[in-house]
This record gives structure tokens, C-alpha cells and sequence, in this order.
């Protein structure tokens, strides 16, 4: 996102733009590309999981969902 912000214009739209033609290389998910969905592409090695956080004064851990791989694999087609 970061990367995005700092090739845009400044611009909401533009920062749009620009994440999607990122390439991340060696990320938390290891690397990978956003494809039109706004899904990482690219990126079929990485574990895939979510967690979810309550915002307060601070951060805290509500769950961390990772579906079982023959999910995942299913849902890619």
C-alpha cells in the first residue's frame, strides 16, 4: 500500500490504480500481485488466512480463520 501511495498522484483513484499494479516480492504472503478483484494473484504457495481485530486504544485479537488447504485449493478452481 505504501509503494501505491508513494507512485500516485495523491489521489484516491490514482492510489487505487497503482495497488494494482503491484508486485510484492518476498511479502508476508510471498509474492504476489493484486488481480482486478482485489485478491492476491500469484501467490498459491502462501498460507491463507485472515484475522480479524477489534480497534480500540489499541489492537486485539478476535480470531485468525485459515480454511483447510482442499478448501482453498477448491475455491481456485
Amino acid at each position: 500500500m505504501l509503494n501505491a501511495i508513494a507512485a500516485s498522484d495523491g489521489s484516491r483513484s490514482d492510489v487505487i490504480a497503482k495497488l494494482f499494479e503491484q508486485k510484492i516480492n518476498d511479502g508476508y504472503l510471498g509474492t504476489f500481485g493484486i488481480n482486478e478483484n482485489g485478491d492476491p494473484s500469484g501467490a498459491e504457495g502462501a498460507v491463507v488466512g485472515f484475522t480479524i481485530y477489534k480497534a480500540t486504544d489499541k489492537l486485539e485479537t478476535v480470531t485468525t480463520i485459515s480454511p483447510k488447504p482442499a478448501v482453498v485449493e477448491a475455491a481456485r478452481g
